[in-house]
C-alpha cells in the first residue's frame, strides 16, 4: 500500500471504514444491500431515486471509487449501520455509526486529489 503515498489516505480509510462497518454489519449479500437501498425510497438532490448497484458498493469497499453523491452512501449507510448495531449496540470503533462523521470522512475522500470521478 506504501506505493501509492499518501494522496491516496481519506480514500483508503473511507474504504477501509466502509469494509469496516460492513463486517459488523455480518457481511450482507451485496445484491441484498443495493435492493434494500431501493426498498428505503430515497431521493437525491436532483429528486431522482438513489440506487446502488451491488458493483458500486464493492469498488466503494476495496477503495476502486469513492461515492460521487453523500445520498447514495447514506442510503447503505441507512442499511448497514442499524444491521450492525443490532449485532453490536456499541460500535467496535468510535463514530461508526455517526452519519455525521461518515460524511466528514466521505467530503474528504472525494476531495482527495487522486480520486478518479466516476463516469
Amino acid at each position: 500500500m506504501e506505493t501509492l503515498g499518501s494522496d491516496s489516505g481519506a480514500r483508503t480509510a473511507f474504504a477501509e471504514r466502509l469494509a469496516l462497518l460492513y463486517k459488523e454489519a455480518g457481511n450482507p449479500p451485496l445484491k441484498r444491500v443495493s435492493e434494500a437501498v431501493v426498498r428505503l425510497q430515497r431521493v437525491d438532490e436532483r429528486g431522482r431515486p438513489v440506487r446502488v448497484s451491488a458493483q458500486r458498493i464493492s469498488d466503494w469497499r476495496r477503495a476502486r471509487n469513492v461515492p460521487a453523491q453523500f445520498p447514495a452512501l447514506a442510503a447503505v449507510l441507512h442499511v448497514l449501520i442499524p444491521e450492525a448495531r443490532r449485532e453490536r449496540p456499541t460500535p467496535v470503533s468510535p463514530g461508526l455509526y455517526d452519519l455525521g462523521q461518515w460524511q466528514r470522512l466521505w467530503e474528504r475522500a472525494v476531495a482527495d486529489p487522486v480520486a478518479e470521478r466516476p463516469v
